[in-house]
């Protein structure tokens, strides 16, 4: 999971970077950029959105969480939410590329 959550948060900050956004050092200002700069202007689906924060609580349970118990079905489903989520960032950065927005 934690590698998983550091996977998604590099690509969220690939996905703002495209529009010159700052890199962020802590996870909340990236998360709160993304729903600003991708979500609000209806670039990305808010269901990805949620998607990055319910993961990113998951990663947190899994770290810190004492009395966490892995559930092989919550995994499963971060697994293909990501997925999901990977198809619809490279479709995005597709579409950008062929628009000449990046390179």
């Amino acid at each position: 999971m934690k590698d998983l959550d550091r996977r998604l948060q590099e690509l969220k900050e690939a996905l703002l970077q495209i529009y010159g956004r700052n890199l962020f050092r802590k996870h909340g200002g990236v998360h709160a950029a993304f729903g600003e700069h991708l979500v609000k202007t209806g670039e990305i689906d808010a269901r990805f959105h949620r998607y990055l924060l319910d993961a990113f609580e998951s990663g947190l349970e899994a770290d810190y969480g004492v009395d966490m118990v892995p559930n092989e079905e919550a995994a499963t489903e971060i697994i293909r939410r990501a997925k999901e989520f990977l198809t619809e960032a490279r479709s995005y950065l597709s579409a950008e590329k062929s628009k000449g927005a990046i390179s």
